[in-house]
């Protein structure tokens, strides 16, 4: 979306959809949604900032 606009600025095809109420989700940086040839697939898309930073490993 264009920040000022909110007019769409890249439109995708992801195929069909099985599901009446396909739900995306948001995870880690990651745009998931269903789609492919009857839904049986999960697309994902990273966002503009890229993936987040490996998390610090735990105390010792």
């Amino acid at each position: 979306m264009g920040p000022t606009s909110g007019a769409a600025l890249v439109t995708l095809s992801i195929g069909s959809n099985d599901n009446d109420f396909p739900t995306p989700s948001v995870a880690d940086g990651l745009l998931l949604v269903t789609g492919g040839t009857g839904g049986d697939t999960v697309l994902a898309f990273k966002g503009g900032a890229g993936l987040p930073a490996r998390p610090a490993p735990a105390p010792k």
